[in-house]
């Protein structure tokens, strides 16, 4: 038998997130590029953003250099690494995100030419990340949808403008653990939560 899905949001019913999506009129354009792997992940968080944000745009890869070029020309990248910039409190154009798992989001950087060639940022103070679900690479890791957040409120001078994103978030990680079996959320998970 198929899975019921909400029309709406687009997860199955019994884990429908319309009741905690609001809707954000942002100022900075968001711009994603996401490895073909990432829009089938059940916590998926860019889908998530993408139904709060008034303004984002998701391409997938692989993707030809000039198009990405020319579509991400004016953008700054968040991808930080041990030579990474803080990003600009002023920074005026879009906001580029590379959705992937740390070593794809590597390797989509390394292959894409426009990209290898580009400044990377990193979110000069952010908060802590709240992907309690995750097995992270780093302590300070941030999921895609913590980071594009983190980036928007310090770019706009907004404070917690963005705070419904995590809520958003949070009550998508809680559908997730009610579905996972106690023994091995806390095997695997616990000492994260």
């Amino acid at each position: 038998m198929m899975r019921a899905y909400c029309s709406a949001c687009r997860y199955p019913q019994n884990m429908c997130l319309c009741a905690h999506i609001t809707h954000i009129e942002n100022k900075t354009p968001i711009l994603i590029l996401q490895h073909p792997k990432e829009s089938k992940h059940p916590l998926n968080t860019i889908h998530i953003a993408k139904q709060c944000l008034k303004t984002m745009e998701i391409r997938h890869t692989p993707i030809d250099d000039d198009l990405c070029h020319m579509w991400t020309k004016d953008a700054a990248l968040l991808f930080p690494h041990h030579q990474s910039l803080p990003l600009p409190s002023d920074h005026k154009g879009p906001l580029l995100f590379l959705d992937a798992t740390w070593p794809k989001a590597q390797g989509m950087r390394l292959s894409i030419p426009s990209l290898r060639t580009k400044t990377c940022y990193h979110i000069p103070v952010p908060k802590k990340g709240e992907y309690t679900i995750r097995k992270a690479v780093r302590p300070n890791a941030l999921s895609s949808i913590e980071a594009i957040a983190a980036a928007l409120e310090h770019v706009e001078r907004s404070p917690n403008k963005y705070d419904a994103l995590r809520s958003a978030f949070r009550a998508r990680i809680q559908m997730q653990i009610q579905h996972i079996d106690p023994i091995v959320f806390q095997k695997n998970y616990c000492a994260k939560s």
